[in-house]
């Protein structure tokens, strides 16, 4: 049995957390602030993406039968970032929050049964929400000899999609080809992954005021979904799945720095990989589904130091 802690209690957990390393950071790394002080950067991210979300699952064993629902989720997140530190020591602590919107795109819906036949499909078009959002502690390992900077860093962090399908056509139905169109909303659903992620950075000046950087970052998650099939119809159908899985991600980038002003244009991906169950008390009651979102593009970012 699976139990859930809210989301709310999670961030109370992972704050007091964040803040207990944070305030013995020193302690741990054994590094000494050379000054006192406080400094701070605001920023503001514009990251174009290409990406698909995946759902892909199947009855309790030993049913064979399978369905899979993917669309895109091409679009563009403005992240907005404020980060604070101590001048001259190794730790800094951040907040970001930010959101958009996936362009319209097209949602394939296909059930297989046990001997991989296409039984049914339907096409129609998808619009989501986009929200994304970290509180994070970084630290810099001064003592480490390499000939560039390096990071590393904890942090708690969420991505909410929020989608709905409509104007679908039924292309297969019960095996046989079809061309039924249905106007309206075909399904609803808000799916939220969240946890935490340990990441490494590295820093390279090139030349004055120009730096190149690296970036990974891996984390365990989980992801809540709460779908409604043929909303506000006489067969409306619920659907609750909890999954866990991980994240995976990476940045490429190059700065310009120049006094208070922040440059920076490079490339991000991010992967999720979660496995679970249909819940019960729903029409799907013990199936096993996969969730899997990947994003990636072009990123371009303006700030100011304080």
């Amino acid at each position: 049995m699976i139990y859930r802690i809210s989301l709310l209690s999670i961030t109370f957990v992972v704050i007091f957390f964040l803040g207990f390393i944070s305030a013995n950071a020193q302690t741990l790394f054994r590094e000494q602030s050379q000054t006192t002080g406080s400094n701070y950067s605001v920023s503001i991210e514009s990251w174009t993406t290409d990406g698909k979300f995946r759902m892909f699952g199947g009855p309790p064993e030993p049913a064979n039968n399978k369905w899979e629902l993917t669309h895109p989720l091409d679009g563009n997140i403005i992240e907005a970032k404020v980060t604070l530190g101590i001048i001259n020591s190794p730790q800094s602590i951040s907040l970001s929050l930010g959101g958009g919107t996936a362009k319209k795109g097209t949602i394939v819906d296909t059930d297989w049964d046990a001997n991989s036949f296409i039984s049914d499909k339907s096409l129609s078009t998808s619009k989501a929400d986009l929200i994304v959002g970290a509180i994070s502690t970084e630290y810099k390992f001064s003592k480490i000899k390499v000939p560039f900077d390096l990071f590393g860093s904890i942090s708690y962090s969420f991505f909410n999609i929020d989608a709905d399908y409509r104007d679908a056509t039924i292309v297969v139905d019960n095996y046989n080809p079809v061309n039924i169109s249905a106007q309206g909303k075909w399904q609803v659903y808000n799916l939220g992954y969240s946890g935490l992620e340990f990441g490494a950075r590295a820093r390279k000046q090139f030349i004055q005021y120009v730096s190149g950087e690296v970036g990974l970052d891996f984390g365990f998650v989980s992801a809540d979904y709460r779908g409604t099939r043929y909303p506000n119809t006489n067969i409306t159908q619920y659907e609750s799945i909890f999954t866990t899985g991980w994240t995976l991600g990476y940045r490429l980038n190059l700065n310009f720095n120049y006094e208070r002003l922040q440059l920076q244009a490079g490339y991000r991906f991010k992967t999720y990989r979660t496995k679970g169950k249909d819940e019960r008390g729903t029409d799907w009651s013990g199936s096993w589904e996969r969730l899997d979102s990947d994003l990636k593009g072009i990123s371009l970012a303006c700030g100011l130091r304080f």
